[in-house]
């Protein structure tokens, strides 16, 4: 899917989406992704929160580890 983690090396990497969002300080945001791998194995979903344009280093990210058997 978005990248396979073999022995701790990234073996692919795929941008599926990019979602404008605009929050307001000290607010919140909800976006719901829903997402399918259909091949047994160890996946990560990577999530990048950039704020402006994305590019550079994020400001944010989130790593989500995926085993399917």
């Amino acid at each position: 899917m978005n990248a396979t983690i073999n022995g701790g090396i990234e073996t692919g990497n795929l941008t599926l989406a990019t979602v404008p969002l605009h929050v307001d300080a000290g607010s919140e945001s909800r976006y719901s992704f829903p997402f399918r791998i259909d091949q047994p194995g160890e996946y990560a979903l990577k999530f990048l929160l950039h704020v402006g344009p994305p590019g550079g280093s994020p400001y944010r990210f989130l790593r989500l580890r995926v085993t399917v058997t």
